[in-house]
Order: structure tokens, then C-alpha cells, then sequence
């Protein structure tokens, strides 16, 4: 109800094969514990968004975690992405994200925005999240994509912290398109960037590191505090 309460474990309260639903009003309070969702298909429907400490999302292979469109889930500890997929809605994650080796993607979006370093990792052949990825870190905070996933697929790349660093690392990436737009520094090491969409750097520095980097669509836009620096290795930019 509009003023139910649920005051849940400090330990671990899992959802199995249900539903989460809160949008009536009543109050969540995550009480610092985790909340893992496993078994088959379930959504969240939270009524714009919920605050949770931990979240797991371990389905039965095959299987999906759906955030209703529009709703946001604040995760303010660990996001911990082992099986299944999880789509529609974002995820807000305030620490560290992993990705498991067994994990399907699904068509949530991903946003950073801590005020301390944060890490997305992602291992072996797990497949992570397909819908955009928005890091927007305050202060000097260094956002690092990490892992032995060495080539996988991402959404659309917004990098807007306004003087923090985005360290790519040396996995292969395919995204959908990448926007630097806050002043911070976008630096790709020794893997290759492929980018299935616009580039725009409108605000900030990119660093292209020392593999291939290849944009199939145009445009590739520098804005008036916009830097390219080139990879040393092939840049190929392709016209739609």
C-alpha cells in the first residue's frame, strides 16, 4: 500500500521466479543486504525507482529480469550480473559492477555515477547489458572496463564526467556510438574500438590508444573543447 512498509534482511532475501513490484508508494528499505533474483522470467515494476544496497541477478540460464520501461534501480553496493539477462529499464550502480561468465546481455542500460573509482568487469564469454552505458563520475573518479572477456559488445558510450578518466583497457569493443561531452579524458589502450554509430566529442579529450579504430557511421564531430588524439595504429572512418 501508499504507506506499507518493508523493512527487509541485512543478510540476503531472495526473489525466486516472482515479480518485484512497488507503485503504490509503501517503502523499501533495503537494510544494507543483497537481493538476488533467480529462477525464470520476472519483472520489477518499482513506479520510477527503488534504492537497493546488493543486487545479484542469477537466473536460470535462458532466462530474463525485465526493469519496467522508464524505472530506475539505484544500486549503492555491488551489481553482480552471474546468469540470464536483464532488460528494458537502467540500472543506476553506485560501486562496482561484474559480469559473470555464464550472463546473457539484455537490453537494460548501465549508468555510473559514483564519486569515487568505479570498475565494470566483465569475464570469460559473459555477454554484458546491450543498452546504453552513461558514465558520469564526480570529481577526479577513473572509470575502468576490466576483465578476461577479451571482445564483446556494448550500447551507445556516454562518457560525461567532467574531469575524470575512462580507461578502456585491452579488451576489443564493439559499441554502438560514443559521445565524450564532460570534460573528462576517454583513453583506449591496446584493444580495438569498433563503433557502430556517431562519434561525438563535444567536451573532452579521447586518447586512441594503439590498435585499429574503425567509426561506420558518420558523423565523427569535434566540438569547440573537443580533443582527438589519433590511435597509432589504423582509424578508418567510414561514410553511411
Amino acid at each position: 500500500g501508499a504507506t506499507g512498509i518493508f523493512n527487509s534482511t541485512s543478510g540476503t532475501l531472495t526473489i525466486v521466479s516472482d515479480s518485484f513490484t512497488n507503485t503504490a508508494g509503501g517503502t523499501f528499505n533495503a537494510n544494507n543486504g543483497t537481493v538476488i533474483f533467480t529462477g525464470s522470467n520476472a519483472t520489477i515494476d518499482i513506479g520510477t525507482t527503488q534504492t537497493l544496497n546488493h543486487l545479484t541477478v542469477n537466473k536460470t540460464s535462458g532466462y530474463t529480469q525485465t526493469i519496467a520501461s522508464g524505472d530506475t534501480l539505484v544500486i549503492n553496493g555491488t551489481l553482480t550480473l552471474t546468469d540470464g539477462a536483464i532488460s528494458t529499464g537502467t540500472v543506476d550502480a553506485k560501486g562496482p559492477v561484474n559480469v559473470g561468465t555464464g550472463f546473457d546481455a539484455g537490453s537494460a542500460a548501465l549508468k555510473f555515477t559514483a564519486s569515487s573509482n568505479q570498475t565494470y568487469t566483465i569475464d570469460g564469454a559473459g555477454a554484458p547489458p546491450t543498452g546504453s552505458l552513461t558514465i558520469n563520475e564526480t570529481g577526479t573518479s577513473t572509470f575502468t572496463l576490466a576483465g578476461t572477456n577479451t571482445a564483446y559488445t556494448i550500447g551507445a558510450v556516454t562518457f560525461s564526467s567532467p574531469s575524470g578518466t575512462f580507461n578502456a583497457g585491452s579488451a576489443s569493443i564493439t559499441a554502438s556510438g560514443l559521445t565524450i561531452d564532460g570534460g573528462g579524458a576517454f583513453t583506449n589502450t591496446s584493444g580495438t574500438l569498433i563503433l557502430n554509430g556517431a562519434m561525438n566529442i563535444t567536451n573532452g579529450t579521447f586518447n586512441g590508444g594503439t590498435n585499429s579504430i574503425t567509426v561506420n557511421s558518420n558523423p565523427l564531430t569535434i566540438g569547440a573543447t573537443g580533443i582527438f588524439n589519433s590511435t597509432s595504429g589504423t582509424l578508418t572512418i567510414v561514410s553511411d
